[in-house]
Formats: structure tokens, C-alpha cells, sequence
């Protein structure tokens, strides 16, 4: 038995057929190799701001102090001689010759230290009047203020503010008596850095 023949333009159809389909099928390329994952240990450390407790500034190099002046003496036993000398107090066998000192302190007028003291001379009977003095030092020092002659001060306060001192202070009229104070006096005095002038004063009555 025979094969019958097939047409030409058959044979050519099924040719075609074959090449089509081999090209329909797709090739698939390998995947791409991954980027490597960067490791912990490569990773650079974020800078630390905050310095380490151990960390301390350097010295800025040794410097040379001066010793600090000697305080000026504000005990009474160091001021009541001289005090008492200054005050051009009389001896006498019923009292002691030594000063009575109301107030004695250091103070700093200006920036600069100085000692006040407010005094009298010793007495039997009444309280004698007081005198303010103002030291650049100790007893034997610079005699930079000295008030109250004439004034019959009984009790004194000094106050200091900056490069001013003020005196607070009762006294005696010329009638009062000797044992009661009957005014309130003030006085004001600016330092200048070498002497003190006088500024204010006032009396009013107690």
C-alpha cells in the first residue's frame, strides 16, 4: 500500500509549525549574584561625644601665689592700751588704764580691709563720750578716721556699703542728762582710696 503523496504546500505548513514553537520557549538566565551583606565587624563606630569620666583638662601650668597679708588684730586686749593713749585718757587709781571699747571689727571699705573701733575712757560714774576711729591696720596703724568730739556719742553702729561708712549713733544734747541719751546722729563718709571725706550728717531728736 502506497502513501499518498503530500502536497508541497502542506510539508511547508508543518515546517513552519516546528520553528515556531522551538522559539516560543523561553531561555531563563541564572539569577544575579546577591550584594554581599555588609558585616557588624567592618562597620565603623559612631563617635562617643561624651568624654570619658577618667578625662580631666590639662593644668595650665604652675602659677606662684602670694602669701595673704596678715590679718589686722580685732581683740580688745591688742586695743585697749593704745586706745586708751589715743583717747588722751587720764590715769587714775580707781580705774583701769585701759580703753572701754564698744565696737571693734574689721571691715573692707572700697575693697580695702581696715579696722573701726568705737571707744571711751574709763569711768567711775556716767559713761564718758565715745569716739569712732577708723585703722588702715592694727592699733599702731594709719588713723584714716576719727569722729565724735563734740558729739557726746553714747551707743554706735558703723555700717559699710561699697566705698561709703555711715555712723549711727544716740548722744546727749547740751541738756540732757548725763545718763539719757536724748538724739539720734548720723554721719556719712566716702573713702577714695586714700582719705575719707565727709558727706552727710544729722541729728534728730530720740
Amino acid at each position: 500500500m502506497k502513501l499518498a503523496a503530500l502536497p508541497v504546500a502542506a510539508l511547508a505548513a508543518v515546517a513552519l509549525a516546528a520553528c515556531t514553537d522551538s522559539a516560543a520557549t523561553p531561555v531563563t538566565a541564572p539569577p544575579a549574584p546577591s550584594a554581599p551583606v555588609a558585616s557588624a565587624a567592618t562597620t565603623a563606630p559612631a563617635d562617643d561625644a561624651t568624654p570619658t569620666s577618667g578625662a580631666t583638662a590639662e593644668s595650665a601650668g604652675d602659677t606662684t601665689t602670694e602669701p595673704a597679708a596678715e590679718a589686722p588684730s580685732v581683740k580688745k586686749a591688742d586695743w585697749a592700751k593704745p586706745l586708751f593713749e589715743a583717747l588722751g585718757c587720764k590715769k587714775n587709781d580707781d580705774v583701769p588704764s585701759f580703753a572701754e571699747i564698744q565696737l571693734l571689727k574689721a571691715i573692707t571699705v572700697g575693697g580695702e580691709s581696715q579696722v573701726v573701733t568705737a571707744s571711751s575712757c574709763p569711768t567711775t560714774t556716767s559713761t564718758n563720750p565715745v569716739f569712732v576711729r577708723v585703722h588702715a591696720g592694727g592699733p599702731e596703724s594709719e588713723l584714716l578716721l576719727n569722729t565724735g568730739k563734740g558729739l557726746s556719742l553714747r551707743e554706735v553702729s558703723v555700717a559699710v556699703k561699697g566705698s561709703t561708712l555711715t555712723v549711727n549713733a544716740t548722744a546727749l544734747s547740751d541738756e540732757a542728762p548725763l545718763c539719757c541719751a536724748d538724739l539720734r546722729v548720723s554721719e556719712t563718709y566716702e573713702w577714695d582710696g586714700s582719705a575719707y571725706t565727709k558727706t552727710g550728717s544729722s541729728k534728730k531728736p530720740l
